[in-house]
């Protein structure tokens, strides 16, 4: 029988260094634990959108600098900015 077609083998670590590392990579590479289980799609998508929302973050501190130096710094803003 096997596996359905379009499937891929998901990626498994056999020792616990390598699963480790596979934990690290996936915790600093948001998406890459998904392509490494076999959700290619999916880990594109996160993968995408962290890029995305990381590029985003550093256009407004490198546009808006003197902007997010002041909010920064200023308690009341810093409740503001994380709702409460």
């Amino acid at each position: 029988m096997g596996r359905p077609a379009g499937r891929h083998r998901a990626h498994r670590a056999r020792t616990v260094p390598r699963a480790l590392g596979l934990t690290v990579i996936s915790a600093l590479i948001p998406g890459s634990g998904f392509v490494m289980g076999g959700r290619a799609k999916l880990g594109a998508f996160v993968m995408t959108l962290a890029i995305g929302l990381c590029g985003l973050g550093v256009l407004a501190g490198v546009t808006r600098r003197e902007q997010v130096l002041a909010v920064a710094v200023n308690p009341n803003d810093l409740l503001v900015a994380t709702g409460y």
